[in-house]
This record gives C-alpha cells, sequence and structure tokens, in this order.
C-alpha cells in the first residue's frame, strides 16, 4: 500500500484546501471522515476515504485501515 497523509476535518474549509494543496502538489491523499456519502459529494469520487470517528476508539483500530 502506497503512504498517504490521512486528512482529518477533510469536508471542512480547511480540510478541503488542505486536500486541494496535496492534490496539487500530487502527493497521495486520503480523507479521515465520519459520513463517507456526504464527504464524496463534497470532495469527489476519486478521494479515498477511511470511515471512521475520532471519539470512538473502535473506530480507529488497525482493522479498519487495510
Amino acid at each position: 500500500m502506497t503512504p498517504r497523509v490521512l486528512v482529518t476535518g477533510a469536508t471542512g474549509r480547511v480540510g478541503r484546501a488542505t486536500i486541494a494543496a496535496l492534490r496539487g502538489a500530487e502527493l497521495p491523499v486520503a480523507a479521515f471522515v465520519r459520513d463517507p456519502d456526504r464527504a464524496r459529494e463534497i470532495l469527489g469520487p476519486d478521494i479515498e476515504l477511511r470511515a471512521g470517528d475520532l471519539g470512538d476508539e473502535a473506530t480507529l483500530t488497525a482493522t479498519n485501515w487495510r
């Protein structure tokens, strides 16, 4: 698996700008989001999404990152 920059808060104003800058620099990027369907609408179909919630430790386990 290619290492990626993981952006939290990806659907917010700063997160979207961060993703745009990383894409512009042609760096591999993934977005950590609570709602993948909403994120797909905002960020587009070509971004790797990682679903989870920073407030729910169970979504942060290694098995969710494969």
